[in-house]
């Protein structure tokens, strides 16, 4: 019973987190680093996250792109972030 109680509250985190890629971080530091992507952050996050969620290799590009980009200042991060970021935000 214990195990059953402790899988219904994991299934309940899942869904109040979200289970898909981080394209709403991607999206959103794309448009601070590089200008605002087609259709805005929400769209760009919406669109990202049904792809990401359709497509394993695209949901790696967003996740090598989130963990490439975040530690750096904009600067750095579009030198050295670019394909992987350009192939997560061009739909």
């Amino acid at each position: 019973m214990r195990q059953g109680y402790f899988f219904l509250l994991l299934v309940a985190a899942v869904f109040v987190t979200g289970c898909s890629s981080p394209c709403g971080q991607v999206c959103e530091r794309w448009s601070e680093c590089v200008g605002g992507p087609a259709g805005g952050v929400d769209a760009c996050a919406d669109e990202c996250s049904a792809k990401a969620d359709a497509d394993p290799v695209y949901n790696g590009h967003v996740e090598k792109c989130l963990s490439c980009t975040e530690p750096l200042v904009c600067s750095e991060a579009v030198q050295q972030c670019g394909l992987d970021c350009a192939i997560a935000i061009i739909r």
